[in-house]
């Protein structure tokens, strides 16, 4: 899968809560990616975002949710370079 840039998009973050069985809630936070439906994301790339002067490092953890008007992505924070999209 060849490298793309510059592809219109929006981050954005949705906070899971939970609870254990013994009532103690803890909180997770997930990133989405929201691009254009003709873009292909295969599950596992390398995904940088930057956006509003900051930068984000990802790698996508599913295969995309596809709709009509757009994608969602979901994305683990990236540590280092997996090398691959």
């Amino acid at each position: 899968m060849s490298k793309r840039e510059n592809i219109p998009c929006r981050l954005a973050y949705k906070t899971l809560l939970a609870a254990d069985g013994q009532g103690i809630q803890s909180a997770s936070q997930v990133a989405m990616l929201f691009l254009a439906p003709d873009v292909i994301v295969v599950p596992g790339s390398d995904i940088d975002v930057f956006q509003n002067g900051r930068e984000w490092h990802f790698t996508s953890s599913g295969v995309p949710a596809v709709m009509q008007s757009h994608q969602e992505v979901a994305l683990a924070e990236r540590v280092k370079y997996h090398g691959n999209g």
